[in-house]
Order: C-alpha cells, then structure tokens, then sequence
C-alpha cells in the first residue's frame, strides 16, 4: 500500500499554506482563515519531523461534504476546458456552465447527490488533469479571454480561486498526475473530529 506525506496547516496553530498565485501574490490560508491539509504520495526514502505519515491516501469524502454544508450555498466544479466531453455528461445536464480558455466551470446546488455525482465524473473520466470541487457564496469572476496566444496564459484552477478567497467556503483540488490533493475549509463545528476520521477511518 502506498504511503502518502500529509501536512495539516491550522490558522489556530499560526500554520500557514502560501500558495503562489502569480509573481507579487500569494494566498496564504492563515490570513484568510483557512483550515488545509495538503497530501502526496510519499516518494522518499527519507522525511523530515514536520511531516506526518500516513498509510493511504486521506478519505475527503465526508469532510468535504460537511464543509460544503456548513460553510457555502453553491456547489462548483472546476475542470480542464479539453475535457469537452464533460460538457454532454448526464451529471451536468442543465446546470450552469462557464467556460474560461483554460477551464470548464459547473455550478450546482449543494447537494450531496450533487457532490457525489461530480465526485464520480472524476472517476469516469479519469484524467490526469486538476479537477477542484469547490463550495462557495457567489459566483467567481472569470479573466477575460485571450485575444492573442502570445499573451500571458490564463490562470489555473487554483489560481482562479485562490484570488477569490472570499466567495470561497471551502475546496478540493485533486491533480490527476501527481495524486497531490489539498483540502481547504473555513473553520466549522466538529471540523477536527472529520479531519481526525478522513486520516484513520
């Protein structure tokens, strides 16, 4: 069984994930009250003491529901744009679809037959792209599109995101290739008790 890295930053705890947005701008989960756990498979033959081991991959499945619940009114997925066949899928039918040059935007009400109808696209499809299910309170702005390639490339999912912290309740990002997942949340009642279950249960 393969072993997974998985760091847990708790802005309780003065822990921060600083992610690189752009050149001058990051997202640092500490200001702007994220709880993360960010988890990899683990490929080394050593690790440092700052590094917390774990058997499997973590389950995300009911944190992240109970996150959706707690903390958003809207339910969105995010997925790469190539993937055109999504766009036809039954799980989508009728839903709210946005489209930058880059990504594939669904949104949806946040149900958890929802939830785990995105959650199976992603098995479906299986591809080795980035796949964010994400909950939020409004709808996020989308850049502008690209008139001429040579300019700048559009921001990845996260990078979409991650700007926009403050629509977000909570978020998923899966990349396909690495099997890196991150987790983030704003802070909820019994949020330990389901990160403390996603690691051993």
């Amino acid at each position: 069984m393969s072993k997974y890295q998985l760091r847990v930053f708790d802005p309780r705890k003065g822990d921060s994930f600083d992610y690189r947005i752009s050149r001058h701008e990051y997202f640092h989960s500490h200001a702007s009250g994220f709880f993360v756990l960010n988890s990899w498979p683990d490929t080394r033959i050593w690790s440092s003491k700052l590094d917390s081991h774990v058997t499997r991959a973590p389950s995300y499945w009911e944190l992240f529901v109970r996150a959706v619940q707690e903390t958003s009114r809207l339910l969105l997925l995010i997925v790469d744009r190539r993937e055109s066949a999504i766009q036809s899928d039954p799980a989508v039918s009728g839903l709210k679809l946005l489209s930058t040059d880059v990504s594939l935007l669904v949104y949806s009400e946040p149900s958890i037959e929802r939830i785990q109808l995105f959650f199976d696209l992603q098995q479906k499809y299986q591809t080795y792209g980035e796949w964010i299910f994400a909950g939020c309170n409004d709808n996020l702005k989308l850049p502008n599109r690209i008139a001429n390639w040579s300019e700048l490339a559009q921001p990845s999912s996260l990078e979409l995101i991650l700007p926009q912290h403050e629509k977000l309740g909570c978020f998923l990002y899966r990349n396909g290739e690495t099997s890196e997942i991150i987790f983030g949340s704003r802070l909820f009642r019994d949020l330990d008790v389901l990160v403390e279950r996603s690691r051993t249960g």
